[in-house]
Order: structure tokens, then sequence, then C-alpha cells
């Protein structure tokens, strides 16, 4: 028993000597509270860090385009004012916005940004992912006055839009080697001030991304101006958009009238519809 109870003696004493004296024992005490204590400081600040950084950065992102007005909340989780500056000198508030960043997409390099924008007449949800020179759009609804996207190309002014535009798409994919999957573009009430026909029908763009191109096709879903058409876009490089197709009326002539010279002379019944202009992706991945 004495042998038995000296050597559990002699075990204490030597895991004692082995963690070292008391006062080592304390430093790595207090060293241990010292890192978890730098470590939660850390989440805390990186966890509060407040809105106006997302803010900033789409702003620096869009180079000027778009902003975020009134930011409350943080980084990952808050809402604000959208605001596109389009033309440069006319903002327009879009709605009241908010978004959620997911934070461990961070250690992957890419930033996850779900978005869900309301407005009077406009409307935004999306899921849309951004990596070094990738974007992906998904589960992706857009909806903006035509008078709006009236305002990105010069001769549709003169037009002067009237209805709703809605993007719409499943996954879309934006990268180095061109644009990857399906969108739809529908032009719904679509209206003129050109003509007193309110409205006119309801039109599809469908665009289907096959990499460094992709083709466009146009369709009349209802209405008594007809449009359709196909064409071909150089997503990369130039940009070049080429794009032909026709336009007629199936009734209402006379009052379509105005709208139809506005296309050039009559073809047995139905105007060209052509369009030849330039939209290059390249600067929205960082390239020169």
């Amino acid at each position: 028993m004495k042998i038995l109870s000296r050597s559990k003696s002699g075990d204490a004493k030597a895991a004692a000597e082995d963690r070292g004296p008391p006062a080592v024992q304390n430093r790595r005490r207090w060293f241990g509270y010292f890192i978890l204590g730098c470590a939660l400081y850390l989440s805390f600040l990186v966890a509060s860090i407040p809105a106006g950084w997302l803010a900033w950065g789409i702003i620096k992102f869009s180079k000027g385009a778009v902003g975020i007005e009134q930011p409350q909340g943080t980084l990952w989780r808050g809402r604000g004012k959208l605001i596109v500056f389009y033309p440069r000198a006319t903002p327009r508030q879009l709605g009241q916005t908010e978004w959620r960043i997911h934070p461990l997409w961070l250690l992957a390099a890419r930033l996850q940004l779900r978005l869900q924008t309301t407005g009077t007449d406009t409307q935004l949800q999306g899921t849309f992912r951004i990596g070094p020179k990738t974007i992906t759009a998904k589960d992706t609804t857009i909806s903006v006055p035509a008078q709006l996207a009236g305002a990105f190309y010069s001769p549709v002014i003169i037009f002067g839009p009237k209805g709703q535009i809605r993007l719409s798409t499943e996954l879309l994919v934006l990268d180095d080697s061109g644009l990857h999957g399906d969108a739809e573009i529908s032009w719904q009430g679509a209206g003129s001030r050109l003509s007193p026909v309110q409205p006119l029908g309801d039109y599809r763009l469908n665009i289907k991304g096959t990499g460094k191109t992709a083709s466009l096709k146009l369709a009349t879903t209802r209405g008594v101006l007809e449009l359709k058409g196909q064409g071909i876009w150089n997503v990369l490089g130039n940009g070049r958009i080429q794009f032909s197709g026709s336009i007629k009326s199936r009734g209402r002539k006379r009052e379509l009238d105005p709208i139809l010279q506005f296309f050039g002379k009559d073809l047995g019944g139905h105007r060209q519809l052509k369009l030849n202009t330039r939209l290059s992706l390249e600067s929205i991945l960082g390239k020169k």
C-alpha cells in the first residue's frame, strides 16, 4: 500500500513539473484568455460592419451608375433606397431595398448577395454571386417602367415607350468565356406616345447565351401591332448586336400609321425592324 501511495504521489509531482511552476501556468491561462478575447472582439467588429460599406462598394462597382441612399443595418444584412443614376445627372429612386450577404462565400473569394427591392412601379429580386471575373444571377426578376428602360438607347426616347419591362432568368452566368444561360425580356402593356392605341400589345424577347455570342428572338404574344425578328449579340469584344425583323399592323392601321412610319417605308404590308448597335459586357468583368 505504501508503494502504491508513493507511486501516485510521484505521478502527480511529475505532472505538476510538466505543467511548470504556478506562475507559468497563470501566464499560459491568461494568454489563452487574451487570444479568445481578441477573437471575440474581431468577430464583433466583422459582424457589425456598417451598411455604408456596401453602399460604397455598389457605387464603386457600378462606376457611379447605381447607389444606395440612407443605408441602415450592417454589411451582412440591411436596407436602404436603391438609386439609379441614368442619365448621369438624373437620379431615379427604384424603391426600398433589402439585402443579405452570406459570409461563408467570402472564404471562396466570392460575394453572394440576396436583393429584394420594391417600389411604386419597380421590382427587383434575385441572388447575385460575384467572383473573380464571374457574375451569376439566379432566380432573378427585374421589372421597371418602359420609360426608364428606353433611356438607355436614345432612338427609343423618340418612340416614347410605355408599359412595363420585365427581365427574368433562372440562371445566367457571365464569365471570361462569355454569357451562359437563358433570359426572357417581356414588354407588357406596351404603348407609345406616337399612337393613341393603348396598349399596342405584349412582346417577348428570348436571350440564349452560348458563350461569346447570344441569340435573340422576338415574338408577339398578343396585340394589334405585330413585332417579330431574330439576331445575334457578340457579348464580349466589340459587343455588336445585329438584329433584323418586321413590324406590321393587325388592325387599326390608320391609328398605327405614325408608329409604322417611324420604322421607314412600307415593304408590302410590313416595315423593316432593324437594330445595329453595341453593348459589350467586358467592362462589367473588369476587362479593359
